[in-house]
């Protein structure tokens, strides 16, 4: 009760705004993918979080958890990078770096996408590679809305891990978060230009 490695309270940190407002008065925005390769009932789905970045804060603006075969996956991420990019903002897509996603980022740089891999592999389990981005969760740099429909199951999600049914919210929240911090400990001239290379808007 009340989460065992992400507290409860760590997520009642929220943004009063709309969500496009919020993501309008952001840096960046980022979605993550934590790319399932089965859809039966008993895989864990195709987690994506979407978020927009402002200096240290982090803006949950967008959360969904649906079993889809890859193409779909691809199309709906793709979907979501039109539905941001109007903004004007940079949009990035972190993927983690198994073979699932492997095969994913081809077939959405080919759709024109930002898309940056983002390896997990040496760094523990999920908890593991959670904890060193805790201090961000504690001090409340992620930010939830104060109303949106999906809310509810992303905080059940990611309070309940390591005994969650399902993780992929958690996985995506997880890839994000590792995004950020190797972007964040590069010299920003480095970062963009890492960005730009990869053809960012």
């Amino acid at each position: 009760e009340g989460g065992s490695v992400i507290r409860e309270e760590w997520c009642g940190h929220r943004y009063a705004a709309a969500v496009m407002d919020q993501a309008r008065a952001c840096d960046q925005i980022v979605i993550s993918a934590d790319p399932a390769a089965k859809t039966e009932e008993r895989n864990d789905p195709t987690g994506i979080v979407v978020a927009g970045v402002r200096g240290e804060e982090v803006y949950v603006l967008h959360s969904e958890a649906v079993r889809r075969e890859a193409p779909d996956s691809e199309q709906r991420i793709a979907d979501l990078v039109a539905e941001y990019r109007v903004l004007g903002k940079p949009v990035v897509v972190a993927v983690e770096d198994t073979n699932v996603g492997q095969a994913w980022i081809p077939q959405l740089r080919r759709r024109g996408l930002t898309v940056i891999p983002v390896a997990v592999s040496g760094r523990g389990d999920k908890v593991q590679r959670m904890h060193p981005h805790l201090a961000r969760w504690a001090a409340g740099q992620v930010r939830l809305p104060a109303s949106a429909p999906w809310v509810a199951a992303f905080v059940a999600q990611v309070t309940s891990v390591p005994d969650a049914e399902h993780d992929d919210l958690w996985d995506a929240m997880s890839i994000l978060l590792w995004y950020l911090a190797s972007m964040q400990a590069r010299p920003r001239s480095t970062a963009s230009g890492i960005l730009a290379s990869l053809g960012a808007q």
